[in-house]
């Protein structure tokens, strides 16, 4: 079975028992954020046409439970990222044009032009993101599905489209997120990256794990052939300062999946890494001791003091 296929029914089970929550989430709550994200994550793809470099799509949570996250890819020859961030959201009014047709649930998306790369048509760094909304698994038509790019002129910078196809995807399963929660989904998003040598792309979901102070990783790694190599899971402890900085925190990659588990395990075939990196406003990031892989280590202390050292990151606004 596709690791990112868990079953409709579940999930919706899942946001039918929804439940309040003021710190700590339950086991049911965070299998639905996960089940959400990978959902979303399997009806999405990036392409870089001018790279060689593996692409990576990297998806989480705003505060109120809609999707947020980027898209990164680099040109050839170690080039450093570009990033196309963007957010999906329900749109509010369904109402169509022609009054006569039936009300549709639609899905909008929308480039974060803060926070990405813009290029010219055909540079290395160019990158476009698709969504499937549709309740067509198979091969839908691209002129129905959700689309951005990263492009200075003649780009795409928002798209709204029948969203039929995500309608179980975007109820929340619990109340808002915090706003640290918030402040660590983007640091992540901005300076985690999974690493897998044979890897043409990756998908990498962020969210809370049980714990206020806990956060999970999965990653979904396809080959050149768009075949699946399997998940690559984890997790990140950062417990609460007085200050409310990101200070000290532990990150651990999990083990090997045994039969009749599925969960809080790692089903990919060969080795993989996740590592956090420091950010820079341009060019490759310096090299990192902050990496937990398959093949060791798989646990490492990281000290987000020096990891965020000269930025305004530690902390949310």
């Amino acid at each position: 079975m596709n690791p990112r296929v868990h079953g409709l029914g579940l999930l919706l089970l899942l946001l039918a028992a929804r439940t309040a929550t003021a710190g700590d989430l339950s086991a049911a709550e965070v299998a639905c954020d996960s089940l959400r994200l990978s959902g979303l994550l399997e009806r999405s793809a990036v392409s870089a046409p001018h790279s060689t470099k593996p692409s990576q799509l990297v998806l989480s949570f705003t505060a109120s439970g809609d999707f947020a996250g980027q898209a990164t890819g680099g040109g050839a020859g170690g080039s450093a990222d570009a990033a196309l961030a963007f957010s999906t959201n329900p749109e509010e009014t369904t109402l169509l044009r022609n009054p006569a047709r039936p009300q549709l649930f639609s899905v909008s998306l929308t480039r974060n032009d803060l926070n990405s790369d813009r290029v010219a048509p055909g540079d290395a760094h160019e990158l476009r993101l698709t969504v499937n909304p549709t309740l067509d698994l198979g091969n839908p038509p691209s002129g129905n599905l959700l689309a951005l790019d990263n492009l200075l002129s003649g780009g795409k910078s928002t798209d709204a489209k029948p969203g039929r196809g995500l309608g179980s995807l975007i109820a929340p399963c619990h109340d808002d997120f915090s706003a640290r929660d918030v402040h660590v989904f983007r640091v992540l998003s901005r300076i985690a990256r999974v690493e897998v040598a044979e890897a043409r792309s990756i998908e990498l979901a962020i969210y809370r794990g049980a714990s206020v102070d806990t956060y999970r990783f999965d990653a979904y790694v396809s080959d050149a052939g768009g075949g699946s190599l399997g998940r690559l899971s984890g997790a990140l402890s950062i417990p609460s300062s007085p200050s409310g900085d990101l200070g000290a925190a532990s990150m651990e990659v999990f083990p090997p999946c045994q039969v009749g588990t599925a969960t809080d395990c790692t089903s990919l075939s060969g080795d993989g890494a996740i590592a956090l990196f420091k950010p820079v406003i341009s060019g490759l990031p310096p090299p990192t001791p902050y990496r937990v892989s398959t093949a060791g280590p798989r646990q490492v202390d990281v000290d987000f003091a020096d990891l965020l050292a000269g930025t305004s990151w530690r902390q949310p606004l």
